[in-house]
């Protein structure tokens, strides 16, 4: 290329969008990274794909996945998306339910943004449907 042609077009941004459920897998793609002057932004193709069916369908429980508990006291991201689904559910009258619950912690943070139901370890480990019942009968009778 002769010197007259060339051109400095500066940084060069390329996206690379990800459909919600190819990402699940790619934790450690998901971030923006700088090779020289071109930078690569990772999209996350989520609200066509998620939240058409909310628009369209009546349902009654947003259920929140337990991934977004993970070291919660410490990672204001995932407490501001928590935050923002039940914010968003309150509004269209549908209930959050978050599963995964373990700690007293996570417990008094997802009842201070407002999330209805829970549930977790922090409850019960699974039981046989006998040992259920025995647990419900006995809870019942000691109130």
């Amino acid at each position: 290329m002769s010197s007259s042609m060339e051109q400095d077009l500066g940084p060069v941004t390329v996206h690379y969008p990800f459909h919600a459920g190819s990402i699940a897998h790619r934790a450690d793609e998901n971030r923006q990274f700088q090779i020289g002057v071109l930078t690569h932004q990772l999209h996350l193709d989520l609200i066509g794909v998620i939240f058409v069916n909310i628009k369209d369908y009546q349902f009654d429980v947003v259920k929140i996945d337990m991934r977004f508990l993970s070291n919660l006291e410490n990672n204001e991201k995932a407490r501001t998306l928590i935050d923002c689904i039940i914010q968003m559910a309150n509004r269209i009258h549908m209930l959050t339910l978050t599963e995964g619950v373990e700690t007293e912690t996570q417990m008094q943070l997802l009842k201070k943004m407002g999330c209805e139901l829970v549930q977790g370890y922090y409850f019960s480990r699974p039981l046989p449907a006998s040992e259920f019942e025995k647990s419900i009968i006995k809870d019942c009778i000691d109130r």
